[in-house]
């Protein structure tokens, strides 16, 4: 008479086999999301600096005359800019980029990312068109197995 059923033997082999597919499909759902993770700290950075250097630019690049920093040489912390008869100002906001006009206040950069060491510093003669050295660092707000996603971003933009 044969017995239907399992051996322990058999279950135990069973158990093993799920144990070791939980394990490997485990790993691989948490690496799936390491890599989501950093691939959405490297886009906010990535779209956020390009954001930020594109208005900036295009920004400066239109502007009539440069109100702050005053002087040739001087750094300061915001940037005060006159396009048309309208008094544009970009300065820090906690750890946003904002821009102070006759609109209101306005963020520029999103909230999956953090700014700091934002600086303006003229260049140029005294007469003349001038130009504005911009430089910031812009940190991901995602954490990374790595750390935060990072980059620094410097250029320097003449008016026209």
């Amino acid at each position: 008479m044969k017995k239907k059923g399992f051996t322990i033997v058999e279950l135990l082999l069973y158990m093993g086999l799920l144990t070791v597919f939980t394990v490997i499909m485990t790993h691989m759902f948490t690496s799936i999301l390491d890599v989501q993770l950093e691939s959405v700290a490297t886009g906010a950075v990535s779209e956020d600096s390009r954001y930020l250097y594109g208005r900036l630019t295009y920004d400066i690049k239109r502007a009539a005359s440069i109100v702050t920093p005053p002087v040739v040489g001087e750094t300061t912390d915001s940037l005060t800019i006159m396009i048309g008869t309208v008094a544009n100002t970009y300065r820090m906001s906690g750890d946003a980029i904002v821009l102070v006009n006759d609109a209101g206040v306005n963020r520029l950069n999103g909230s999956a990312t953090r700014i700091s060491g934002l600086s303006f510093q003229r260049l140029g003669k005294a007469e003349g068109k001038n130009s504005i050295r911009i430089a910031f660092t812009i940190d991901s707000t995602t954490q990374k197995v790595s750390g935060p996603e990072t980059k620094t971003v410097t250029t320097t933009v003449a008016l026209r």
